[in-house]
């Protein structure tokens, strides 16, 4: 580069250099500084505009709930005047006088369960006249009780079992009888109980006679009466067999086993 000793000495040039690059930058950076002054003014517009918006819709908001409120209770309290100054209707007076009306419902309902129970009564009463009158069928004590759904132990088995009746402990060829006035409705040879008798009774009732010594003292269809003998106690019943000797004696209702001891006082 050549050194040009003129400009050098002329201190005009020199300043004229240095305004020109001051220009120079000014035109470059102020053009960024004038943009972000405008971005500032519009942003603070902005926010101010919204924040105004805001207030005017909560102004606006609140007077309306208050109208609102106000309308409301003026209708009540108009809906108020209006049923304090209606007269005594005839649904009301027919209202006032339901207590009545309930009086009457219970004391036909008291009537009815009355009437129900009188009813009850009655029924057990024939079912109790209709009961067939029970004896014992053999002299002699328990050797082992009905059981119900509760297992027993049985010797003969050795094991535990339900016992559906109970064994009367009785001498071999004792006299057996009937329990009740009845029919014979079956005679059978039973696997495990030996010689069987099925009597039937009024009332649906059935006593059933196990470990018999013979069945050729009646036949299926034969009356017979409470306390006449059909058989003697024997030992034929195999699921008993290692008992002392007995009657294996049954009840039964509606085709289901009762305790015998609930209808014959042993």
């Amino acid at each position: 580069m050549r050194f040009n000793k003129k400009d050098s000495e002329n201190p005009n040039i020199r300043n004229n250099a240095i305004i020109t690059k001051i220009i120079k930058t000014i035109n470059n950076e102020g053009f960024y500084l004038v943009l972000f002054i405008c971005f500032c003014i519009v942003s603070a517009a902005a926010v101010w505009t919204v924040k105004a918006n805001v207030e005017r819709i909560q102004n606006m908001n609140e007077r309306e709930n208050i109208e609102f409120v106000n309308e409301n209770m003026m209708d009540d309290f108009q809906v108020a005047e209006d049923n304090d100054a209606q007269p005594v209707s005839k649904e009301d007076k027919e209202e006032s006088n339901a207590p009545d009306l309930e009086e009457q419902e219970d004391v036909s309902t008291t009537n009815e369960v009355e009437n129900s129970e009188i009813n009850e009564v009655v029924d057990q009463e024939d079912v109790v006249s209709n009961m067939p009158v029970f004896s014992v069928p053999v002299q002699g004590n328990i050797c082992l009780d009905y059981s119900g759904d509760t297992l027993v132990y049985s010797k003969t088995l050795d094991q535990y079992i339900i016992h559906k009746g109970i064994d009367l402990e009785a001498p071999l060829n004792e006299p057996v009888c009937a329990a009740a006035d009845g029919v014979i409705s079956k005679i059978e040879e039973d696997k495990k109980m030996g010689i069987t008798i099925w009597i039937s009774h009024k009332n649906d009732f059935v006593t059933i006679y196990s470990n018999l010594s013979t069945a050729n003292m009646v036949r299926e269809g034969d009356q017979v009466k409470k306390g006449d003998v059909i058989s003697g106690v024997g030992d034929t019943a195999l699921f008993e067999i290692l008992e002392v000797p007995h009657l294996h004696f049954e009840v039964m209702r509606n085709q289901r086993h009762e305790d015998p001891q609930n209808f014959i006082n042993f």
